[in-house]
């Protein structure tokens, strides 16, 4: 049985998912970054998610956003 990750365990996977989508690191995930980096979904799915997930609408993705989007804030 798989191990339940605790919250600050769940905090650095997401931490560390969006760093490794950010291809630029440049502190925001582009639509195209996003899109790259979930290449195995489809276009559908991931322009679903996208709007989801950048409630603001902007060409970006921010890291609060992206931890906003699965009830985790990012740590002081």
């Amino acid at each position: 049985m798989a191990k339940k990750m605790t919250d600050a365990e769940q905090r650095e996977h997401l931490i560390k998912t969006y760093r490794e989508l950010d291809a630029n690191q440049d502190g925001s995930i582009t639509i195209e970054e996003f899109t790259k980096g979930t290449k195995g979904y489809g276009k559908t799915l991931r322009e679903s998610v996208w709007a989801e997930f950048n409630r603001n609408h902007d060409d970006g993705l921010s890291l609060e956003e992206y931890l906003d989007s699965q009830n985790t804030k990012p740590t002081e």
